[in-house]
């Protein structure tokens, strides 16, 4: 709890609601043909959708979609994907899941290669058909039966071409010497800021709020090996087909991790992995790399925009001066930061959550008590809240340490002691995911 009540003081310490300026360094703004999207909260907080927009032209919502050619698009929300009736492959229809209540509007035909799909093409929705005795699918040069399914099948009513899209493509608002916000843009006008780059490391970063607050690199490959049977010498692995991001991440067992460039290349053995608390030799690599020198994400500053009244106060992240997107919220009615999630369908405000367990508050192991392991060190998310899923879902709030048992390797019940870097917790009552502020999307104009 004490990294927590330190970040949230530290927030409202800097609620002093300072309007950073911007010009091309972070605003988003419509488009003549594509317009922003919001959430909204109860108490009238706006957040921005930052993977859709309203098409004005079309008058449909649409996604930021890869398209086979290379190129993103602005497109029309699928149902579904496409299949054929014969055996040949001529005649395509589309399917989607029998248990959506909409009528679909629109299917698409994606295309493989190496394992990443995109889309193709795609088509308008035609009327629905009866369940055929089978369905085939294209692989390569090959038509081959295709399993069924719960799902529902229709015609094809034309395609959509892609020069009835918008084009939507990646430009770098540069904010200064080290980072720089990307934003998706079109051609009518549209910026949406929705990630940052490390331009001095050359890698996407994502903004780390805990502690002191920072940058990390996205996207690059942990060290999850070791050259020594004690796992103290962390090695990057690396098969025949993939070599290592240039960036490489090392966790360590307060909880905390650095970054590091790539070091040399080295034999593939000896090599060791970690299983639990034993350190086990294994052969999972074919060729491994050291760890180089470390390198620091860039810094960032944190303020609060306070909203007198309201339950969420905006939390800005800033790099050079500039604002980067975080997605971060500062709950006064929990006490908590918290950021847009989907929980069961509906998208709601949500900290961050350490993981409910039971054990036992006596030597006999007889009295169970629900706690969480909690971190102790500045890295990771500062956690006030847990939750324990099992046929339902249920949250609590943390309180405080508490010396807990549980049952050993032998069965015998002794002292439970949590992983290095964490302390254990005990947890309040159950409450429900309705304590978390929900966010409704704006319906089109």
């Amino acid at each position: 709890m004490r990294a927590a009540c330190v970040w949230f003081a530290t927030l409202l310490a800097c609620g002093d609601n300072r309007i950073v300026p911007t010009d091309e360094t972070g605003d988003a703004r419509d488009g003549t043909r594509l317009a922003l999207v919001h959430y909204t909260y109860p108490d009238g907080a706006r957040e921005l959708d930052r993977t859709r927009f309203d098409d004005v032209v079309r008058g449909e919502r649409c996604a930021v979609t890869a398209w086979s050619d290379g190129l993103r698009y602005c497109t029309p929300v699928s149902a579904g994907g496409t299949v054929y009736l014969d055996a040949a492959c001529t005649h395509e229809i589309g399917f989607a899941s029998a248990e959506q209540p909409e009528q679909p509007r629109y299917f698409t035909r994606t295309f493989s290669l190496n394992g990443v799909g995109s889309t193709s093409r795609l088509f308008r929705a035609g009327p629905e058909i009866g369940f055929p005795e089978a369905v085939y699918r294209r692989r390569d040069d090959a038509c081959e039966p295709a399993g069924l399914g719960f799902v529902r099948f229709h015609e094809l009513a034309g395609e959509v071409a892609r020069d009835e899209l918008v084009e939507v493509h990646d430009i770098d608002l540069v904010v200064g010497d080290r980072l720089a916000i990307v934003a998706l843009a079109s051609e009518d006008g549209m910026r949406m800021p929705y990630a940052v780059r490390d331009r001095a490391l050359d890698v996407a970063c994502t903004p780390v709020l805990d502690g002191a607050p920072r940058c990390e690199p996205a996207g690059v490959r942990a060290a999850s090996y070791f050259r020594d049977d004690a796992c103290t010498v962390a090695v990057v692995g690396a098969t025949a087909d993939t070599r290592p991001t240039e960036i490489v991440a090392v966790s360590h067992d307060d909880g905390c991790t650095s970054f590091h460039r790539l070091g040399t290349h080295v034999g593939p053995t000896p090599l060791f992995r970690r299983d639990g608390a034993a350190c086990v030799a294994t052969t999972s690599a074919d060729y491994l790399y050291l760890v180089g020198d470390p390198v620091m994400p860039a810094s960032l500053e944190v303020v609060t925009h306070a909203r007198p009244g309201a339950r969420l106060d905006e939390v800005i992240a800033r790099g050079e001066g500039a604002p980067v997107p975080s997605g971060t919220w500062l709950d006064r009615e929990l006490g908590t930061p918290c950021a847009r999630v989907d929980v069961f369908g509906t998208e709601r405000c949500m900290p961050a959550l350490a993981r409910a367990e039971v054990r036992f508050a006596d030597d006999a192991c007889t009295t169970r008590i629900a706690v969480s392991d909690v971190r102790t060190s500045a890295c990771g998310p500062a956690t006030s809240h847990a939750e324990r899923r099992d046929t339902t879902i249920e949250f609590f709030a943390i309180g405080d340490v508490a010396a807990v048992y549980d049952h050993d390797a032998t069965g015998a019940c002794s002292p439970y002691v949590p992983a290095p870097g964490h302390e254990v917790h005990r947890l309040g009552e159950p409450f429900s995911v309705d304590a978390f502020a929900p966010a409704t999307l704006e319906a089109p104009p």
